[in-house]
């Protein structure tokens, strides 16, 4: 059980480590960048918070679930790599037909102004439309 609370304990202080130095990074860099471009003053530490706070609101990277983009492209990187194993051995036209059947499982049930997902190689219209 201490081994859990330390573990969380521990993520939390990462996460609070993270984001201020994330904070001094907006720092440095307006302050190293624009006052010599545009001639507009310096920021402090608050205003590069405010500001960076912002950007994740108007940007995106927040909500539930959200596990942060590093995490995302690890997993996408290892489904690659699968994907990769899985063509080995196979003619160039058989790796088209699985990536094509892989991408078309993948937007399976999506609709896109009505229409479904265009072939990527063709951009005839997929059957079942």
């Amino acid at each position: 059980m201490k081994r859990g609370k330390h573990s969380k304990l521990w993520h939390l202080f990462a996460g609070i480590a993270c984001f201020a130095a994330a904070i001094a990074v907006v720092m440095c860099l307006w302050n190293a960048i624009i006052p010599g471009v545009t001639g507009w003053g310096g920021i402090s530490y608050l205003q590069a918070a405010g500001l960076f706070l912002l950007t994740r609101i108007l940007f995106g990277g927040h909500g539930p679930g959200h596990m942060g983009h590093w995490h995302n492209r690890w997993h996408d990187r290892r489904e690659h790599t699968h994907m990769h194993e899985d063509m080995k051995g196979m003619s160039f036209n058989e790796r088209k037909e699985y990536i094509r059947k892989r991408m078309c499982s993948m937007h399976e049930g999506e609709e896109h102004n009505g229409k479904r997902p265009s072939d990527p190689y063709t951009g005839d219209e997929q059957p079942g439309a």
